[in-house]
C-alpha cells in the first residue's frame, strides 16, 4: 500500500510539473481570460445590482442622427448640449467624439462651438476625445531630434487651453475589451485616457498630467498626487467630488496624499510608448443592467431642450431673431423625436414668441440626473462604427460603454490585477503548485473512487473560495491550472487506485482460492479494501480437526488405501467449512485447521463454526455407516476456540502463506487433543452464541498446556439440524 501511495504522489507531481510548464508558456491563456470574465460577471453582477451608476449617458443614436440632419451635424449642437448639462453641475462631461481638422465647418459654426465650449467648461470640467502618437520632433536650435507624444487627428483650435484631453488609444475592435489604458507615457510626456481624464477631473485635477502623476512600471502602480483640499475620509454624497472607492487606494507619503492604482504596463499600440492599463468591469454586464433606463438620454432630446434654454437666454439679452431661429430648430428636432412633453413645451414657447409674449416663455430646467455625476456623450449609431466586442458574450457594444465601465470601476475602487502584476516573480506558478499539491494530498487519502471524488470536490471548493475571495479584494489568482490540476489528479489517482484494487484482488484471489468457497472468494474481491494481507487483528473462531488413531491406521493399511480413505473423508468434511464461510487454513497431515471470521470480518463467526462442527459430526457418522463391510471406518475429534487473533501473510518473498496467530489458535489445538473420538469440544466464548444450533454439555474444568488456571469448556451433543 505504501508503494502505491508513493506512486500516486509521483504521478501527481508529474501532473503538477506539466501544468506549471503550460502556465509558464501561457498555453491556456485564452481559457484563463474566460475564467476572469466569469469571475467578473459574478462579482459585478452582485455589486452592480445593489447600486446606481455614477455615470449618465447621452446617446447619439441612429434616430438622433436622423433628427439633426445626419452626420456630421453642426459642432454648435455639441456645445449647446454641454452648456445645457453644465447648468446641472455634473462632476464632469466627456465627449466620445473626435473633432477632426479636415471636417468642413463654417466660421460661424466653429465660433459658436468654441464660445459655447468655453461657457460650459467654466461651470464643469470637459474632457474631449483625442488620439496621440509618438513623433520625432526636430529641435531648430540644437538640430537634434527627440520623440514626444503629439496629438493626432484632433482639431488643435478646439483642444487648446479650453478643455482637458482624453486619449482613445488601446481600444482594439478585433478582440474582447478586457483592459483599458488609464494613460499613455513616453519619457516625461503623460496623457490620460478619456475615462481616466474624467475621473481625474472629478477630483479637481487638471493641467499638465506630469505634475501630479507618477508611474512606477516596475511595481505596476500609477500614483496620483491629490489636491490639498481632497480629504479621502470625507463621506461621499450625491454631489461629492470624492468617489466612494477612493479610500481603498489612498496612501499618505511625506505629508502628501496619493492615490495608488494597480495597473498593468504594456507597450502602446500608437508608437514606442508605454500604457498603464486597468482591467475593466464586464461592459456587457454593465450595459445589460443599466443600458436602457433613467440614466441614458437621447442627444436630440437634450439638444431641443438646450436650444429652448439658450433661446430664452437670448431673448433676455434682446436677440429675438437668434432666439426665434433656435426655437424653430428645437421644435423641428422635438417633432422628429416625437417626445410629446418636449414638443409641447418648445411649441408653446415658439407660439408665445410669435405672439410677442416674450416675458411668458417657459425655460426647460437641466435634468437633475446629471447633478454630481459623470456625463458622457457617446455615439451608438451604427453608421459611426464605434462598436467593440464584449468579453462576456462577444456582442458588439458602443465604445462609450467601455468608458462607462472603466469609470464605474475607478469610482468604486475596482482594479483587479493578477498575482504577477501585484507581486511580480513566479507567484502565480507557486499558487498553482501549492493548491494542486494540497488537492493531491487530500485525494490520495480517499480509499475509494467516491471518497476520492469527494476529496477532489472539497479541494476544488476551497480553491474556488480562495480565488473568488482574492478577486473580490482586487487580486486575480490563476483558476484554469489549479482546476485542471484537481481534475487530472482525481482521474490519475482513481485510475491508479482501480488498478491497485484489481491487482490486490487478483492477489487475494490467488491467495484464498485454495482456502475458501467461490462465494467467499467473490466477497473478498468485493471487499478487498477491507482485507489486509500484511497483518490485522480480528475477532474470529479457529477449528482444529484430527483423525483419531490415524497412526495405527496408516501402519496397518497400504499407502494407497490410507490416502484414498483420508481424501474421501476430507472431501465430505471440507464443504461444510466452506458452506459456513470458513477458510481452510491448512492441512497438517491427517488434521485440518480452519478459521471463521477472516479475512472478511463476520460478526456471526461463532454461530458459523458451530453449524460447521455439527454438520461435520453428522456427516462423518453417516459416512461411516454407509461404508461397505471391511472398509476402514475413521473417527474424528474437534476443538474450537473463539477470540482475538492476528491474520496475514507469513513467510518470505519466495514463499508466503496466509495464516492466523494468537492464543486461541493454541487453545483450539488443546481442546481438540482433549476431545475424544467423535467429539467436539468448544471454548466458553464459542459457546455464548450456540442459540438453537446445538446442545452443549458443560464439562468439568480442566487444565491444558500453556494455561495455569483450569478452563471451562463444552461438548457438542449430537442433534439433527432442522
Amino acid at each position: 500500500m505504501k508503494q502505491w501511495t508513493l506512486l500516486q504522489y509521483a504521478v501527481g507531481v508529474i501532473i503538477i510539473m506539466t501544468l506549471l510548464v503550460l502556465q509558464y508558456r501561457e498555453k491556456l491563456h485564452d481559457a484563463e481570460l474566460k475564467t476572469i470574465d466569469w469571475r467578473a460577471s459574478i462579482l459585478f453582477d452582485s455589486q452592480l445590482s445593489q447600486k446606481n451608476l455614477n455615470t449618465c449617458m447621452v446617446s447619439i443614436s441612429d434616430e438622433t442622427l436622423r433628427s439633426v440632419g445626419g452626420w456630421p451635424h453642426p459642432r454648435e449642437y455639441t456645445s449647446l448640449v454641454l452648456e445645457y448639462i453644465s447648468e446641472a453641475k455634473p462632476r464632469d462631461m466627456m465627449v466620445d467624439l473626435l473633432f477632426l481638422p479636415e471636417e468642413k465647418r463654417s466660421d460661424e459654426d466653429q465660433k459658436s462651438f468654441l464660445q459655447g465650449l468655453r461657457r460650459a467648461a467654466s461651470k464643469a470640467p470637459i474632457i474631449l476625445a483625442s488620439l496621440f502618437e509618438v513623433q520625432q520632433i526636430l529641435d531648430p536650435q540644437t538640430w537634434e531630434t527627440r520623440s514626444t507624444l503629439t496629438l493626432r487627428e484632433a482639431d488643435t483650435e478646439v483642444t487648446s487651453g479650453t478643455v482637458n484631453i482624453g486619449d482613445l488609444a488601446g481600444m482594439n475592435k478585433d478582440t474582447a475589451i478586457r483592459r483599458m489604458p488609464l494613460l499613455i507615457m513616453h519619457g516625461d510626456d503623460i496623457e490620460p485616457s478619456l475615462a481616466f481624464g474624467g475621473f481625474l477631473a472629478s477630483l479637481g485635477i487638471s493641467g499638465n498630467p506630469a505634475a501630479y502623476i507618477e508611474c512606477d512600471e516596475k511595481n505596476s502602480i500609477v500614483k496620483i498626487l491629490l489636491p490639498s483640499n481632497i480629504n479621502p475620509e470625507t463621506p461621499a454624497t450625491e454631489t461629492s467630488a470624492i468617489p466612494s472607492g477612493l479610500k481603498k487606494w489612498t496612501v499618505v507619503r511625506s505629508g502628501k496624499t496619493y492615490l495608488e492604482i494597480p495597473v498593468k504596463f504594456t507597450s502602446f499600440s500608437g508608437g514606442a510608448a508605454a500604457s498603464g492599463e486597468s482591467r475593466m468591469a464586464v461592459v456587457r454586464l454593465v450595459q445589460r443592467r443599466f443600458g436602457v433606463g433613467a440614466r441614458e438620454m437621447e442627444f436630440s432630446d437634450l439638444l431641443a431642450a438646450a436650444m429652448n434654454h439658450r433661446a430664452i437666454t437670448l431673448i433676455g439679452n434682446g436677440d429675438i431673431n437668434a432666439a426665434s431661429k433656435l426655437l424653430e430648430m428645437s421644435m423641428a428636432i422635438a417633432e422628429k423625436r416625437s417626445n410629446s412633453h418636449l414638443t409641447d413645451m418648445v411649441g408653446l414657447n415658439l407660439k408665445k414668441l410669435r405672439q410677442g409674449e416674450t416675458d411668458q416663455l417657459t425655460d426647460i430646467e437641466p435634468n437633475s440626473w446629471f447633478t454630481g455625476r459623470h456625463v458622457i456623450i457617446m455615439p451608438t449609431a451604427t453608421g459611426l462604427f464605434d462598436f467593440y466586442p464584449s468579453p462576456l458574450d462577444m456582442k458588439k457594444i458602443p465604445g462609450g460603454w467601455v468608458h462607462v465601465a472603466l469609470l464605474e470601476q475607478l469610482n468604486d475602487g475596482m482594479a483587479p490585477a493578477t498575482l504577477e502584476e501585484r507581486s511580480g516573480g513566479n507567484w502565480p506558478l507557486a499558487f498553482t503548485a501549492l493548491t494542486t499539491f494540497i488537492c493531491l494530498t487530500l485525494v490520495i487519502r480517499g480509499k475509494s473512487a467516491v471518497s476520492k471524488l469527494l476529496m477532489a470536490l472539497a479541494a476544488t471548493a476551497v480553491i474556488l473560495t480562495i480565488i473568488m475571495t482574492g478577486y473580490m479584494n482586487g487580486l486575480i489568482l490563476p483558476m484554469v491550472y489549479p482546476m485542471l490540476g484537481c481534475l487530472g489528479i482525481y482521474i490519475a489517482s482513481t485510475t491508479l487506485s482501480i488498478a491497485f484494487e484489481q491487482r490486490h484482488g487478483r492477489n487475494l484471489l490467488k491467495v484464498f482460492s485454495r482456502y475458501v468457497s467461490p462465494e467467499v472468494a467473490e466477497e473478498i474481491l468485493r471487499n478487498s479494501d477491507r482485507v489486509s494481507l500484511t497483518g490485522a487483528h480480528y475477532d474470529a473462531s479457529v477449528m482444529f480437526l484430527d483423525v483419531c488413531g490415524f497412526t495405527t491406521f496408516s501402519e496397518e493399511n497400504e499407502p494407497e488405501t490410507v490416502f484414498a480413505s483420508l481424501n474421501e473423508l476430507f472431501g465430505k468434511i471440507v464443504p461444510h467449512i466452506f458452506d459456513n464461510r470458513g477458510i481452510l487454513d491448512k492441512y497438517i497431515g491427517d488434521a485440518i485447521m480452519a478459521v471463521f471470521g477472516v479475512p472478511v470480518r463476520d460478526q456471526n463467526h461463532r454461530g458459523q463454526v458451530l453449524k460447521a462442527a455439527v454438520n461435520i459430526l453428522e456427516t462423518v457418522r453417516i459416512h461411516n455407516q454407509s461404508l461397505e463391510p471391511g472398509k476402514p471406518r475413521l473417527q474424528i475429534s474437534m476443538g474450537i476456540a473463539s477470540g482475538s487473533l492476528v491474520a496475514g501473510n507469513i513467510g518470505t518473498s519466495s514463499r508466503m502463506e496466509y495464516t492466523v496467530i494468537g492464543d486461541i489458535v493454541n487453545l483450539a489445538a488443546r481442546l481438540e487433543a482433549f476431545a475424544g473420538a467423535g467429539e467436539c469440544v468448544v471454548s466458553e466464548k464459542t459457546a455464548r452464541d450456540q442459540g438453537d444450533i446445538c446442545t452443549l454439555q458443560e464439562l468439568p474444568p480442566f487444565t491444558v498446556k500453556g494455561k495455569k488456571a483450569p478452563i471451562k469448556a463444552y461438548r457438542i451433543m449430537e442433534k439433527e439440524l432442522s
